[in-house]
This record gives structure tokens, C-alpha cells and sequence, in this order.
């Protein structure tokens, strides 16, 4: 779990840095428009999402440490999967939103 959220911490603070001022901040904006205001308000949700994901995905990976039972660690694994799939749908639209503004198609 550990190696699962180095690397999404690294895709959302680092790799998709250039897309966001006040990342972790209240209030994240893009640093380029669209001419879909809901993909706007979508991706600027999902990357505040990520910053609260990340940060509980933090703590959770402190508590695990000092955890021996299987219930408490299977809570832990599918928590760890939730922040996954969340920040995965981060990623997922700010590809899309990037394809778009290129004028190329995309799927996911």
C-alpha cells in the first residue's frame, strides 16, 4: 500500500502540477480554460477530492503500522482502493480534458 500511494502522490502533486494553482488549497483552479464549464467544476472537485484522499490515505497508512488484525487491515486495503479509484478518475478526466483541448479523441 505503501508503493500504491507514493506513486499516486506523485501523479497528483507532481505529474498533474501544471494543470492547477492552489492545488492543495480550498479553492483549486485550472491554469488553462475549457470551453465546458462542467468539465472545469469537475476537475477542480476531483482534485480537492484527491488532496483529502491523500491525506487520509496518509493517516491511514500511519495507523496500519501498529495493526495486527485481519478486519482492521482489510478495512485499511479496501480504503486504500477507494482513494485509488477516486484519484484515478482525476487522472482519467484531466487526460480527457487535455485530448479535448488538442481536438483529439479520447477513451479511456
Amino acid at each position: 500500500m505503501n508503493n500504491a500511494y507514493a506513486k499516486a502522490d506523485d501523479a497528483v502533486r507532481k505529474q498533474l502540477d501544471a494543470l492547477f494553482t492552489n492545488d492543495d488549497l480550498q479553492n483549486p483552479s485550472l491554469t488553462f480554460q475549457t470551453k465546458d464549464i462542467a468539465i472545469d467544476n469537475n476537475l477542480r472537485q476531483l482534485r480537492l477530492s484527491a488532496t483529502s484522499d491523500l491525506a487520509g490515505w496518509s493517516s491511514d497508512l500511519a495507523a496500519i503500522s501498529g495493526t495486527d488484525s485481519d478486519d482492521a487491515l482489510q478495512n485499511y486495503l479496501t480504503r486504500s482502493k477507494n482513494y485509488l479509484i477516486n484519484i484515478r478518475a482525476l487522472i482519467s478526466k484531466a487526460m480527457e480534458s487535455g485530448a479535448r483541448l488538442i481536438g483529439r479523441p479520447f477513451s479511456a
